[in-house]
């Protein structure tokens, strides 16, 4: 009996993702479907917070178009231990969270999941659309 009660909750035990951007996905997914978002941007040294208008989540979204398959990455090894801006991604079911680290990486993940974050890769990202870039012109360091 103990052993079928466990099978079912192979999902919980089972940590791997099913595939390197699946949280970027969930991410595209929830911009294409709401229209209404919050997003709000956070600098963790100085703790300024500037909430995003609708001309501004352009960007964001723009930036998840430019995404290739090579921008997704495991976690770097030079990864700073904490990001220098949080975006926090507000939709009516969900809320996400990216950590901007610097020039050449990100992190996407939400709020309440459970597998290891999404790592890209931004350093071939168009400076029209890049986190950091966007992030260092809304709140200036």
């Amino acid at each position: 009996m103990f052993c079928v009660c466990l099978s079912s909750c192979n999902e919980l035990i089972d940590n791997k993702k099913p595939f390197n951007f699946y949280y970027t996905n969930l991410l595209s997914r929830s911009f294409a479907k709401e229209k209404a978002v919050k997003l709000s941007l956070i600098d963790t040294s100085y703790y300024k917070n500037h909430n995003l208008s609708t001309s501004e989540i352009v960007t964001i979204k723009d930036f998840l178009l430019h995404l290739k398959k090579h921008n997704y990455i495991n976690k770097p090894s030079n990864l700073p231990d904490k990001p220098m801006y949080k975006l926090f991604l507000t939709f009516s079911n969900s809320k996400f969270v990216m950590d901007v680290y610097n020039e050449n990486y990100v992190s996407v993940y939400p709020w309440d999941g459970h597998y290891t974050k999404d790592f890209l890769s931004i350093k071939d990202i168009p400076p029209s659309c890049n986190p950091y870039n966007f992030c260092t012109y809304i709140i200036p360091r």
